[in-house]
């Protein structure tokens, strides 16, 4: 093949490709291409989503409450897997105990718990939830007997 032949079949590709005629309309409105394509994003927007709240925990200054509303919107996406269900919950509970809501964060850890049984990460972190909320609530109950004792 000549550059010259090389050169037509590449502009001819070109015309192809930037075609907007009714062939090309109908072939990208065709509700089973869109629901692949849909499937696809959504299979790709879960670990994106948690992905991204981790970063949020992990960034200087941290951002605590940007990382439970991403772990919610993951949470919030369907046909999720036991392990994108545990490691949201996972990632939710991390911020809220960045957040001081320990109540809450421990809520998701025992819900992932249940998902994801037997993970030593989920363990680890309710064991620490449930230590912190004790020593909140034994302070607590120092400064009142001081007040009222």
């Amino acid at each position: 093949m000549t550059p010259r032949q090389n050169r037509s079949r590449h502009s001819e590709w070109r015309e192809w490709t930037y075609c907007r005629g009714p062939l090309t309309t109908s072939f990208l409105s065709h509700p089973l291409l869109l629901v692949n394509i849909a499937d696809k994003i959504d299979h790709r927007r879960i670990p994106l989503l948690t992905n991204a709240a981790l970063a949020a925990l992990k960034c200087t200054p941290p951002a605590p409450s940007l990382a439970v509303k991403l772990a919610t919107r993951a949470l919030a996406q369907e046909k999720l897997t036991p392990a994108e269900q545990g490691k949201a919950l996972y990632r939710r509970a991390l911020g809220r105990i960045a957040l001081k809501e320990e109540e809450e964060a421990q809520v998701d850890l025992k819900e992932a718990a249940k998902v994801v049984p037997g993970d030593a990460g989920i363990s680890k972190a309710l064991k620490d939830a449930e230590a912190r909320a004790k020593a909140r609530k034994d302070k607590e109950r120092a400064a009142y007997s001081k007040m009222f004792g």
